[in-house]
């Protein structure tokens, strides 16, 4: 190549535009076409062979220029398969052409030929930027991140303020950990200016990711103190306060975004979710209400909505919302069924059960509505519809069979048959040995079936396994007061139990039946009353503390508890017995 021709490459070396590169190549074949095929000077025809060579060289450039015209045609037709083929024949006849090994390693890549244009960018005599970023971006689609890493850095130390490529940088330091370099390329993003937030967002997770929680909020409140509504700083910030379980002070930050963005369904929505995983259920239910206020045919939000409110116990006013969305969509099972659970707790089984039948008739698949189902039934007094409704439930839910023999245990216990309660629990346990919620309720079965030893083994097997489980340190330890057996050890688990939940009131009286047991009347009295001041009226904590003032010598007062019990429990026949004394 001449001189003029090699200014001319030099010229589209240092050109960013594509097809304008393509144009000053096809400019530098005609040329040389032109610069080579005019008649041969004087000064040749003393060298009949070198004009031989010239005139082979002249068809070879002719026929390189005229398949790099076909291919230029071809590509921007879009035929981008034939247009490599004619870039692949202008190249066997201009072997060392750097441009067009570029153009079709270019090719190459829009057909995601990434191994091809690879290995055609590496033979680049003279490899420029350009080709630094395409070499790196065939190494990164080919899976070869440390090579890509490799000429991605040559790229940046050329020009910094390329955003793809430092981009990943910063990622590739991240994922391996490298906090120095990572800080280093996210750094240069945000100084590019270019939505520098989004850049600052990711530093923030890099450093929540690496346990670098108080970096992270230095970003976040960097972004507040420059605009004090900036929602993804605020969010980021509560986010890493709920991290800390700083439970008060995210909260605090949650309602202040609510407060900037009332009228925002879509920041609420997100919103919402974040109360509820700090169990403010009352914020919860404010913001998914405005929603529904905004969106009012929005029916997934009312129902949620009225969820809402069923776990925080207005039962009245989810009925009330789960009526109206029945109205508008009578095809959702699980309205129904929490209707039905509302009924059941407010003792309305007849509605309850009217209100199950209606859930499986959408949907007879959902295995709680058969175990309600049939729970509603044997309180309504149709104990063979419910054992029936259980049967149902384990053909249409087997996959789901372990909870319902587990509810089918519960149902057999409430109705006093504690034996075969037994073998039901027991077959949950056969497939979930550890469960502990099926071991306490196997337990309390065999308690109260009168095996006192079998209790005890599963009670101490499930204390072993959960050595802070209160409600089985509280049960065994009021088995063994109750038998006037092992009251030191029952003392102890008991006040355990108590550290664990102080103000239970069931705990309270175990406490002071295991001191009444020992003898410790006066300090028993004092717990007895704290049970009562904590608890509902049952008739087992007036019962005891009539017995604790009966072994104080204070009859009237023991009299005065045991008919309180009594009028509680009016078919108890020891009571009877306390007060005919």
């Amino acid at each position: 190549m001449d001189c003029y021709g090699s200014i001319i490459w030099s010229m589209i070396k240092h050109d960013d535009n594509y097809h304008m590169r393509k144009y000053l190549v096809l400019f530098i074949i005609v040329v040389m076409i032109i610069g080579c095929g005019g008649p041969i000077h004087e000064g040749d025809t003393d060298n009949p062979q070198k004009a031989v060579i010239d005139k082979k060289d002249i068809i070879t450039k002719h026929r390189a220029f005229n398949h790099f015209s076909k291919a230029d045609l071809l590509e921007r037709m879009g035929d981008l398969e034939k247009a490599a083929d004619e870039y692949r024949l202008a190249l066997v006849y201009d072997p060392a052409s750097d441009e067009i090994k570029r153009l079709l390693a270019n090719v190459y890549c829009r057909l995601k030929r990434y191994d091809e244009a690879l290995d055609l960018s590496l033979q680049i005599t003279n490899i420029g930027f350009d080709d630094l970023l395409l070499i790196a971006d065939c190494y990164r689609l080919t899976g070869d991140e440390k090579m890509a890493v490799k000429y991605y850095e040559k790229a940046t130390q050329i020009d910094s303020t390329l955003e793809v490529p430092t981009h990943f940088l910063a990622i590739y330091y991240s994922n391996k950990g490298d906090l120095k370099k990572a800080e280093r390329y996210f750094q240069r993003l945000i100084n590019m200016g270019k939505d520098s937030d989004k850049w600052r967002i990711e530093l923030a997770s890099f450093y929540i990711q690496t346990g670098k929680l108080e970096k992270a909020i230095k970003i976040y409140q960097e972004m507040i103190n420059r605009d004090s509504s900036n929602i993804r700083g605020l969010l980021g910030l509560a986010a890493v306060r709920e991290m800390q379980k700083d439970t008060i002070g995210a909260d605090s930050l949650y309602k202040m975004i609510v407060f900037k963005n009332w009228n925002s369904a879509q920041i609420l929505t997100l919103i919402s979710q974040s109360f509820i995983r700090l169990n403010d259920i009352p914020m919860a239910i404010k913001v998914t209400k405005r929603i529904t206020e905004l969106f009012p045919d929005d029916y997934l939000t009312k129902r949620r909505y009225a969820l809402l409110l069923f776990s925080n116990g207005d039962y009245n006013s989810a009925d009330s919302v789960m009526a109206q969305l029945t109205e508008s969509i009578i095809d959702d099972p699980v309205v129904y069924y929490y209707r039905g659970r509302i009924a059941q707790m407010n003792n309305d089984f007849a509605r309850a059960e009217s209100m199950y039948v209606y859930s499986l008739a959408i949907n007879d698949t959902l295995s709680e509505v058969w175990v309600n189902l049939a729970l509603t039934r044997a309180e309504l007094g149709h104990t063979d519809d419910a054992r029936a409704t259980f049967d149902s439930a384990m053909v249409k839910c087997s996959s789901d069979s372990l909870n319902i023999l587990f509810f089918y245990g519960v149902f057999l216990s409430r109705q006093e048959n504690y034996l075969q309660a037994c073998d039901y629990y027991k077959r949950v346990l056969l497939a979930d040995p550890e469960n502990t919620d099926v071991m306490f309720n196997l337990g309390a079965a065999y308690e109260r079936g009168g095996f006192f030893d079998d209790a005890e083994k599963i009670f101490k097997k499930l204390i072993k396994l959960e050595p802070d489980n209160a409600l089985a340190l509280n049960y065994l330890g009021y088995m063994y007061a109750d038998k006037g057996i092992k009251l030191k050890k029952a003392r102890k688990m008991i006040k355990k139990a108590l550290e664990i939940d102080p103000e239970n009131s069931a705990y309270l009286d175990s406490y002071a039946w295991v001191l009444f047991k020992r003898g410790e009347y006066q300090e028993a009295l004092e717990y007895q009353q704290k049970a009562l001041r904590a608890g509902d009226d049952d008739a087992v904590l007036f019962d005891h503390m009539g017995d604790i003032y009966s072994a104080l010598n204070k009859i009237s007062e023991a009299r005065k508890h045991w008919r309180k019990a009594l009028e509680l429990d009016p078919d108890n026949e020891s009571i009877k017995q306390k007060l005919a004394r």
